[in-house]
C-alpha cells in the first residue's frame, strides 16, 4: 500500500509511502483523500518523510487535497518534507499555499489549534 492512515482523535495522519508523489500514484492518493473526507473526516496530516519528488501533477494534487479539507471547514497540513521536496514545491506553488511543519506532531497540534479557533469563531 501506498498510503497508511491512522487516526488520532479527530485527525487523520496520512504516510506517503512514496519516493515520488508524481502521476503514477496520483489516482490512488487522492481516492485516500476522498475516501477519508466522505466518512466525514475534515482534518488531515500528511507525512511526507518518505517523499523525495514532488512534480506538477503531485501538486495538483496536494492543491485538490488542500481545497477538499478547506471546503469542508477541515485543516490540512504538509509535515516531514524533506529539503529536497521542499525546493520542487517552493518552485510550483507559493508559500502561502501551504502549511508545512517539520513533524507529525507539529501538525497534528496545529490542527488542534485551528479546530479550538474554529469553535471559538476566530476560522
Amino acid at each position: 500500500m501506498s498510503f497508511t492512515v491512522k487516526h488520532i482523535e479527530q485527525v487523520a495522519i496520512i504516510t506517503a509511502n512514496i519516493l515520488k508523489l508524481d502521476g503514477s500514484v496520483s489516482d490512488e492518493f487522492r481516492n485516500t483523500f476522498v475516501i477519508l473526507n466522505e466518512e466525514g473526516v475534515r482534518n488531515m496530516v500528511l507525512d511526507l518523510s518518505k517523499t523525495e519528488f514532488v512534480n506538477e501533477i503531485g501538486m495538483n494534487d496536494l492543491v485538490f487535497i488542500r481545497d477538499l479539507c478547506h471546503n469542508a471547514k477541515g485543516s490540512f497540513v504538509m509535515s516531514c518534507v524533506s529539503t529536497k521536496a521542499m525546493s520542487l514545491i517552493n518552485l510550483l506553488a507559493s508559500e502561502d499555499d501551504f502549511i508545512i511543519v517539520p513533524t507529525v506532531d507539529e501538525g497534528v497540534d496545529l490542527v488542534y489549534m485551528e479546530e479550538q479557533e474554529r469553535e471559538l469563531g476566530f476560522l
